[in-house]
């Protein structure tokens, strides 16, 4: 159902009640309560939990699920096994709305980490992609230089040549799927880490990337995991923690250096829903999170101007149709956690 336009029927209602009266509920009643859900269309990961919001309708609501998962209450936990699925909500009047819902294996997914990144002019970013089906395609500004090791597992970005500003690059497999990293370049010529911040799954590994200051650049581990000093590779150990990796530039007499935290987890944070979500102009969502270091505060990537977002409750607002925004969630000690909203009208 497309809930943005009133249908033919429900204009013969209103004449008619305006013509000759109703029994058993007001016309204003009927002009504000034509039944929808939100979201109508979401991707949620195996397991994955999130809420169904009514807008109008009359309560009481009763919530139906289509092929799989459960939902007391309107909070629907998707299946353990991909697939398409519906959610259909019911209200007093016996007027219907349903919700399309695609499961997926978030492990199977094409992935890019680190995911949200600053660097400085004049270096290199080396990204690792995880998960989906090579070959991949790069899909980048051409201004930021050329992808320098195509379908080994990893990337590596010129950033010699371009201004600052932020960028987007998305890295899709061969089933389509994609994924996406957001990186800031800043005009700092101080040395710096990227990301500045991690967090790491038990057993897992990340890259970390050196900008300004005198390149070359040699990493080094302070506490647990180990770390290639050339290429930036981080390795966690098999039980959590937390470890410093340091970078070190090669100025003379005194080599500079700067520092990233790592968290070292069993978990990761994650906003929720962490995959997709589709709204209209005028719908408001409510993104949570889990994992982590609470409290978290959430924002839009760029300040996109496509949608607005409450710090603390993570109630979010679509302002522009036609358009994509990022929500990140942060976590207290500074992790991130990312999910793509389409805004339709």
């Amino acid at each position: 159902m497309n809930r943005k336009i009133v249908p033919l029927v429900t204009i013969i209602l209103i004449l008619g009640l305006i013509l000759f009266g109703c029994d058993n509920f007001s016309l204003i009643e009927l002009l504000n309560n034509d039944i929808s859900i939100i979201p109508e269309e979401i991707t949620l990961s195996l397991g994955e939990t999130v809420r169904f919001e009514v807008s109008s309708g009359i309560f009481p609501f009763t919530f139906t699920e289509i092929g799989g998962g459960s939902i007391p209450n309107g909070i629907y936990t998707a299946p353990g096994t991909e697939g398409s699925f519906t959610i259909s909500v019911e209200d007093d009047r016996k007027r219907i709305a349903e919700a399309d819902v695609t499961v997926v294996d978030a492990a199977n997914m094409v992935n890019l980490v680190p995911e949200i990144i600053t660097i400085g002019i004049g270096t290199n970013l080396q990204l690792n992609i995880s998960g989906g089906i090579a070959p991949y395609v790069i899909d980048l500004n051409p201004g930021l230089g050329s992808d320098d090791h195509p379908g080994d597992g990893t990337l590596t970005f010129d950033y010699t040549s371009i201004a600052a500003g932020l960028e987007t690059i998305r890295v899709t497999d061969n089933l389509g799927l994609f994924a996406e990293a957001y990186v800031t370049v800043s005009a700092n010529n101080d040395l710096m880490i990227s990301p500045a911040i991690a967090e790491v799954l038990t057993d897992g590994s990340i890259f970390f990337s050196a900008s300004g200051g005198t390149s070359p650049y040699s990493f080094s581990v302070i506490g647990v995991g180990g770390i290639n000093a050339g290429t930036g590779q981080y390795t966690a150990p098999s039980s959590s923690g937390t470890a410093t990796v340091q970078v070190t530039d090669s100025n003379l007499p005194i080599p500079t250096t700067a520092d990233a935290t790592v968290y070292i987890v069993t978990e990761l944070l994650t906003i929720n829903p962490s995959i997709k979500i589709t709204l209209y102009v005028g719908d408001q969502f409510t993104f949570s999170a889990s994992h982590g270091n609470p409290p978290y505060s959430f924002s839009i990537l760029g300040n996109e101007p496509s949608g607005s977002i409450e710090s603390g409750t993570g109630l979010f607002t679509a302002l522009i149709r036609d358009n994509n925004v990022t929500v990140v969630v942060t976590d207290v000690t500074g992790n991130t956690s990312t999910c793509r909203v389409q805004v339709k009208n």
